[in-house]
């Protein structure tokens, strides 16, 4: 562990950083040459200081906890070379928004209890996990604390406030994917979508959802 490292340049030849590479490096705010990057693994980046926006766009996969608790990290882009995010890869982090490229497989709590994700854009083709997008209670650190809303309403103080979602086609979304998303109002879903069992549990404030094209 480097606690005093800031900036990291990635040489443009380097295909893989490996499982813990710089876990836990607090002061690392800076990491150039990601985007040449095909293989993240696990807790590679878990708990450093990112921040800003990163391109990921060669990374075939990001495994289990590669950026999770990267409380200043509020953008990555995914590209059309990304086959799977791992579980709580991204959970914890200040991503505001995300776009999931077709064909991709999403890991149970890969973006749970991000406190600032507001959009989601998911292609087709998609496997989402449990609560991917949610409250991960069914991890050891999920969070329980309720905290009283502007409407008078308790809601989790973890639980990530998703405005707007739209999901492609023949999406198979996981069991409380998108659990105590509170502030959700409309999803938009393609053809053929799969959904889990509570899949959508406690999103109070969803107004409207068209399950005309659900696949049963």
């Amino acid at each position: 562990r480097f606690y005093a490292l800031e900036e990291v340049v990635l040489p443009d030849t380097l295909e893989a950083i490996e499982y813990g590479a710089f876990f836990n490096c607090t002061s690392l705010k800076s990491v150039k040459g990601l985007e040449h990057v095909k293989l993240i693994n696990q807790s590679a980046f878990q708990n450093t200081a990112l921040n800003g926006t990163y391109n990921l766009d060669s990374a075939v996969a990001i495994a289990s906890h590669a950026f999770r608790d990267c409380t200043n990290l509020d953008k990555v882009v995914l590209g059309k070379n990304t086959i799977s995010v791992g579980d709580y890869a991204f959970a914890s982090t200040s991503i505001n928004n995300v776009s999931i490229p077709d064909g991709v497989e999403i890991g149970n709590g890969a973006f749970a209890e991000c406190l600032t994700l507001e959009a989601i854009v998911i292609g087709d083709n998609v496997t989402i996990g449990s609560y991917a997008f949610g409250l991960s209670t069914n991890d050891h650190t999920g969070n329980w604390e309720l905290i009283k809303g502007d409407d008078g309403y308790y809601r989790y103080k973890f639980a990530s406030p998703i405005h707007s979602l739209t999901i492609g086609n023949n999406v198979i979304i996981g069991n409380r994917a998108f659990y105590s998303a509170y502030e959700l109002e409309s999803v938009t879903l393609g053809e053929g979508a799969t959904i889990g069992s509570f899949a959508f549990y406690n999103a109070c404030s969803l107004k409207s959802i068209d399950l005309s094209k659900v696949k049963t």
